[in-house]
């Protein structure tokens, strides 16, 4: 028996996988819409494709932020509806990230994860990215939201501390 995954569209010529009823996500949904189905056209590379959706810093080494479908996965899809980037090239769904480091540095090494250096998800800059194990990631990770967490109580002290300098009858931004 055939799995789903490895099944393609029935639509002659499509080499999306299968989703449902024989039809690819793409047919799919045209055939809901439309009822009549017909051939679906990609005429971007998925190279085209990533640079019409990417958004390059003016500074080079800046963010490039991946404006493509970005509800691929990660902890923030359902906190704040955006996690890491997804692009459609080479007959499947990549993430965009990985392909960014796989395009413009090589391939990334067998059982690491790729470590967005500069904390944003949707960024595909390859400097930002670094191949580290799934151990380091992690423990990047908590370290920077603790980070995080550190600074926001400190915030919340200065407000106070602002607050009652006022309080007081004294101009804070005088003070010398």
């Amino acid at each position: 028996m055939e799995s789903k995954k490895s099944k393609s569209c029935s639509f002659p010529g499509c080499p999306k996988p299968y989703c449902a009823k024989g039809l690819c996500n793409s047919h799919w949904a045209q055939m809901k819409r439309h009822g009549v189905l017909t051939p679906i056209k990609t005429l971007e590379s998925a190279e085209e494709r990533f640079n019409r959706q990417t958004v390059k810093s003016e500074d080079p080494d800046g963010c490039w932020i991946f404006t493509g479908n970005g509800k691929g996965s990660g902890k923030s899809v359902a906190t704040e509806g955006v996690g890491y980037g997804q692009l459609y090239g080479e007959g499947k769904k990549v993430m965009a990230h990985r392909w960014s480091y796989e395009h413009h540095v090589g391939p990334i090494p067998e059982g690491v994860q790729l470590d967005h250096l500069c904390r944003v998800k949707n960024c595909v800059n390859p400097k930002h990215l670094q191949p580290v194990t799934q151990d380091e990631n992690l423990r990047r990770m908590n370290y920077s939201n603790s980070l995080k967490r550190r600074v926001e109580i400190l915030e919340k002290k200065v407000d106070a501390l602002v607050a009652f300098v006022r309080d007081l009858g004294y101009d804070p931004d005088s003070i010398e």
